[in-house]
């Protein structure tokens, strides 16, 4: 939309209520990223070979990029926020297999292109929420506010599937990024619920 000029005095500037469930859902969402950064690493340098690290985050960056195209180019009956909600879910299930293929380096790559497909959907699913449900005046501000959450989201993931990590290997690291998705996929549902009781 056309900008326009402020007008009136300063307000404290707080996001419109129907994005932060989605925002906060972000948040989860910017773990995964961080929890499959700090464990490919260690995985690929435990396992004796450093250098499969850079194929299997270009194996993620490639899923989420055809994911993306696909996702664009077609028309969906579902809202943005049930796709968000449902693929979220749905990748969840699909990184339960990153932890139980990792002693098998192609069935992992594997299941990181499917995860890579599934988080597409998910990403784009937030935006358009925000861009929906964003007051008017107030859209660039309001599409910063998933963004935000995505980046605020990745150091908190990589420290706690660091942690793990450390403790107890790649496997329990690779838990967490399954565990970050279905958190966001349940933060986003109840979100969704608080405000359907809140409208009426």
């Amino acid at each position: 939309p056309p900008a326009t000029g402020a007008t009136g005095r300063a307000r404290l500037v707080l996001p419109p209520a129907g994005v932060v469930p989605v925002a906060l859902a972000c948040d989860a969402l910017g773990g995964v990223f961080g929890a499959f950064d700090v464990t490919l690493v260690g995985w690929a340098e435990l396992g004796g070979r450093p250098w499969l690290a850079g194929p299997a985050f270009s194996a993620l960056a490639l899923a989420i990029a055809v994911g993306s195209v696909i996702t664009g180019a077609r028309a969906w009956k579902l809202s943005p926020i049930a796709r968000f909600i449902g693929f979220a879910a749905a990748a969840a299930i699909a990184a339960l297999a990153l932890p139980l293929t990792q002693a098998v380096t192609p069935v992992l790559f594997l299941a990181i292109l499917v995860l890579g497909l599934l988080l597409s959907p998910v990403m784009i699913s937030g935006i358009l929420v925000a861009s929906a449900r964003a007051p008017e005046g107030r859209v660039t501000e309001t599409l910063a506010y998933p963004t935000a959450a995505m980046s605020l989201g990745v150091p908190i993931g990589g420290v706690i599937a660091g942690s793990a990590l450390d403790a107890t290997g790649p496997a329990t690291a690779l838990v967490s990024i399954a565990v970050a998705l279905a958190c966001a996929a349940v933060i986003a549902l109840a979100g969704e619920g608080l405000l359907r009781v809140a409208r009426r």
